[in-house]
């Protein structure tokens, strides 16, 4: 599988280095910076996917005034592109799926 990071740094990194470099052995995909100062640093690794593991049990808890029907608004993706005029758009949105239910 392949993993994706996005770091926002508002100290000086290095061109020659970037956050996971050496302890997740990430690549560097590309790196944004900020009006402002900082800037945005996106890695990517291949890893082995995970196993299937064993069904959880328990009961699960949720913040104070939240419950299970809210979890549908917490299924969110975040997904960037270039624009025509050669900046990069950034969307947050929720995720929802073809019959209009949250995934």
């Amino acid at each position: 599988m392949l993993e994706v990071a996005i770091f926002l740094v508002n100290l000086p990194v290095a061109h020659d280095d970037w956050p996971g470099k050496s302890a997740m052995g990430a690549d560097l995909v590309g790196r944004i910076p900020l009006d402002g100062g900082g800037e945005v640093i996106i890695v990517s690794r291949t890893a082995e996917m995970w196993q299937e593991s064993l069904p959880k049990s328990g009961i699960p808890s949720y913040f104070r005034g939240k419950s299970k029907s809210d979890l549908q608004e917490a299924n969110r993706i975040v997904a960037w592109g270039d624009s025509p005029d050669g900046s990069i758009t950034f969307i947050e949105t929720i995720l929802a799926s073809e019959h209009g239910d949250a995934a």
